[in-house]
């Protein structure tokens, strides 16, 4: 360490304001052009991913109670009363992830993309604005709530959802960094120095466990309430659609018509190519759409479409502050009861010391089904 890093002044400068970058002034990346348009893509393999994203500040300054990952977990979570609960139930949907990725596109000191993905089925391809409809109104039943508040354990009306949601993902935060198992050096030596950039703010005392654990007593709920309704909106969402009833890249010769060539696959390919391309019809008429964009880079194929009017104020009426029908069956999160709290070891039953193979090791060798040749 000495020998590397010897060069590094000792003390930061302190004329340098660690709030902002050169970067800061160009904030939110999207363009208003880019929004409310769903880009759909041709994937490689037989899959069905919806995906969308909403640009958000940054969120760099927050990290003592981590809003973003607070709004993640209500969106993704899969117990009763989940939107993928209510997607499994009407069979669109068999997956799901929420939350901002931890690189400098998903989490910057600009701005931070929440991205909320699923895995749907073929008739979840057909229903894919229903889907996003069922989570405008979970988002309409958050807002419903956090303008409610709740009564706390003392009778005390507070704002806000719940305390008890933000002590769960306390708790959990705290067994997992207590229990985590031991990383590989360079790996922790990369996650300390990113953590000391300055416009993570975080004091030498949390280098290592500030951004992992969470700190204060409750959310911050003005954080929470201005990503909610200012932020989660339809018209600040991109949507991303990728499904292999669109077509697959191995559909497409000259990079600009669809032309599958079925006598060159396999047989029991053919019955499956069939279906999808009737399905894809219902779900998108690659011909009626013409030649698609080219991305430059990687060469991915994707149509772009306006969404329509009606779709977009569907939305925006299922968003609005209100409890959902009774028919979605969207609630909160359940108290989890399976969250340890006692890490006590129990004592070996007396009758039970003196077992020979109590303090000896056994070695058990596995085949695996290969053999030297």
């Amino acid at each position: 360490v000495v020998q590397y890093f010897k060069d590094v002044p000792a003390n930061p400068r302190s004329n340098v304001d660690n709030t902002t970058t050169n970067l800061h002034p160009y904030k939110l990346p999207f363009h208003s052009s880019s929004l409310g348009k769903i880009y759909r893509a041709l994937p490689v393999r037989h899959r069905h991913t919806l995906s969308l994203t909403w640009q958000i500040p940054s969120i760099c300054s927050h990290w003592r109670t981590k809003p973003a990952e607070y709004l993640a977990h209500l969106l993704g979570h899969e117990a009763s009363g989940s939107i993928l609960a209510v997607l499994k139930q009407r069979g669109w949907a068999t997956g799901c992830s929420a939350g901002t990725g931890d690189d400098g596109e998903g989490d910057s000191s600009m701005h931070a993309l929440f991205g909320f993905s699923f895995s749907l089925s073929e008739e979840g391809v057909q229903h894919w604005e229903k889907v996003i409809g069922v989570v405008f109104s979970y988002l309409g039943m958050l807002k419903y709530y956090f303008n409610e508040g709740y009564v706390d354990e003392n009778g005390e009306k507070k704002e806000g959802l719940p305390r008890w949601i933000y002590n769960e993902l306390k708790s959990v935060a705290e067994l997992s960094y207590k229990y985590a198992d031991e990383g590989d050096v360079t790996d922790t030596v990369e996650v300390v120095a990113e953590a000391m950039a300055p416009w993570y703010n975080l004091p030498t005392d949390r280098l290592l466990d500030g951004d992992t654990l969470l700190f204060g007593e409750v959310v911050d709920n003005d954080c929470v309430s201005r990503l909610l309704f200012n932020y989660f909106t339809p018209t600040n969402m991109r949507v991303d659609f990728m499904s292999s009833l669109f077509g697959r890249e191995a559909d497409f010769k000259d990079g600009t018509s669809l032309s599958p060539n079925i006598e060159e696959k396999k047989a029991e390919d053919t019955d499956e190519m069939t279906v999808e391309k009737d399905c894809a019809v219902a779900v998108f008429d690659i011909e009626k759409a013409g030649a698609p964009t080219i991305e430059p880079r990687f060469e991915t194929k994707f149509w772009v479409e306006t969404i329509s009017s009606s779709i977009m104020k569907q939305w925006e009426e299922n968003s609005t502050p209100q409890l959902p029908g009774s028919e979605l069956e969207l609630k909160l999160p359940p108290i989890n009861s399976y969250i340890p709290t006692n890490f006590e070891l129990k004592p070996l039953p007396a009758d039970d010391s003196s077992h020979p193979l109590l303090n000896c090791s056994v070695k058990v060798c596995i085949g695996n089904g290969k053999k030297k040749q």
